[in-house]
Formats: structure tokens, sequence, C-alpha cells
């Protein structure tokens, strides 16, 4: 009878500790899922203006938007190859520079574009708007 009892004490003690822990890992785990800071969302560049610049904006992009997105194709192809020469085995460092150059030309292709863009819109916004586009530009 003194033995049964000191079973169930001892089941009862463990069964307690045993709760605790996996209350405490429980609110560790959840605590880290719903107390962690939100994950910055990603800004699209034209969302940066007031809407007044965004629809000028629109109107001088859409017709090199096929185009735009070519290229960026490109660039996402070149960064792969890149990435494909630096993982070679054994690695190749002449295949490496030229993938990187392919890279950068994909970049100045897609650079050149916007700058295409930006020389198309500037003369269609007002002094006031061209003053408001430029304060939203991102830093340099």
């Amino acid at each position: 009878m003194m033995s049964e009892r000191r079973t169930i004490i001892g089941l009862s003690i463990a069964l307690g500790i045993s709760l605790i822990i996996n209350v405490a890992v429980l609110g560790i785990a959840s605590g880290r899922h719903w107390l962690r800071p939100p994950e910055p969302q990603k800004v699209r560049f034209l969302d940066r203006f007031p809407p007044d610049i965004q629809g000028v904006m629109r109107e001088t992009f859409r017709p090199r938007r096929p185009e735009l997105v070519q290229l960026r194709r490109g660039v996402v192809e070149a960064r792969a190859r890149v990435t494909a020469a630096l993982k070679a085995d054994p690695f190749d460092h002449a295949a490496f520079v030229q993938a990187l150059e392919q890279a950068h030309a994909a970049s100045d292709k897609v650079d050149r574009l916007y700058q295409a863009n930006m020389s198309d819109l500037a003369p269609r916004l007002s002094p006031a708007q061209r003053s408001v586009f430029a304060d939203h530009l991102p830093p340099p």
C-alpha cells in the first residue's frame, strides 16, 4: 500500500514536471512566432511617389514595359550564370569573370532603359512635380 502511494506520488510529480516543461516549450515557440517583428514589405519603385506622378510615370513607362521585362529576365539569367560559375568544380576563373561581365552588361541595359524612361518623364512633369519626384528618388 505504501509502495503504491509512493509510485503514484512519483508519477504525479513526473507528470507535473513534464506538463510544466511542455507548457514552457509551447510558450517559447509561440512567442517566437507571434512576437517576432514583421518582415519589411517590399516597396515598389512606383509606390514611392504621389498618385499624380505615378499616373504620368505609368503613361511614360508603359510602351517600354515589354522590353523592361525581357531585360530583367536577362539580369536574372546572368546572375544565375555567376552563381553557377562560383559553384563549378573545378572552378573556372575565366568562366566566372565572363559571367560577371555578362551580369554587368545585363544590369547596364536595364539602367539605360530606366534612364531613357526618366529622360522622357522629366519634361512631362511640372516644376513642382519634378521637385517632389527628385525628393522621392532612392538615395544614391
